[in-house]
């Protein structure tokens, strides 16, 4: 009696590996995507790199998340019962946002881990009490924790003055360089003035 139930716990672990890699491959290629977008308008300096850890942080956290609440709800009595699938989407989504937290350089794997797992959970909650249909409105969601998961992107909003803040500060930037530049073209224009001359008089 012993072998069959250890049968069915080590493929509770195992099946949903392949499945869990195609969902992870699936957000990966969003996450590339996004990092694509988000690169160009953050105008990063390697258009390749940010892309492609994008889609890695993405891809793990995606894997991570279906492949926990795979494992959780492997039991077909554990999906009868509404509160324990919530707990398992809820868990699940701690555990992919912190493995999304620890791609940022703050490492914040625990408020990763807390935001998406609160959000996974309300979201499965959600779903139950609209009886299969997902309906949440991301207005809904506390205003603090809205905060919290814009702090998790790489890509921050801003408002129209922090955005005219920006730009102008990119602009005394350019136009700083546009300066050192001409001062630098002066200089060689001078120097090369003064070799043309020297070698007039040494001639």
């Amino acid at each position: 009696m012993d072998r069959p139930i250890t049968n069915d716990l080590v493929n509770s672990f195992t099946n949903p590996v392949l499945s869990s890699l195609a969902v992870g491959v699936g957000t990966g290629v969003l996450g590339i995507a996004y990092g694509g977008v988000a690169g160009t308008i953050l105008s990063t300096p390697n258009p390749v790199l940010y892309p492609t850890y994008s889609g890695v942080q993405w891809l793990c956290a995606g894997t991570t998340f279906f492949y926990c609440r795979s494992v959780l709800l492997a039991d077909p009595k554990t999906r009868q019962h509404p509160l324990q699938v919530v707990a398992a989407s809820g868990l699940s989504g701690f555990g992919a946002g912190a493995v999304a937290g620890a791609f940022l350089r703050r490492a914040a794997v625990i408020p990763g881990g807390i935001i998406l797992g609160a959000l996974a959970a309300t979201s499965q909650a959600a779903l139950n009490v609209n009886g299969g249909s997902f309906d949440l409105n991301f207005n809904d969601i506390p205003l603090r924790l809205q905060r919290g998961m814009a702090n998790l992107m790489p890509m921050q909003s801003l408002s129209d003055e922090q955005y005219e803040e920006l730009l102008n500060s990119k602009l005394l930037n350019i136009e700083a360089q546009i300066s050192l530049l001409d001062d630098q073209i002066a200089d060689i224009r001078e120097a090369s003035k003064q070799q043309k001359s020297s070698r007039k008089s040494d001639s």
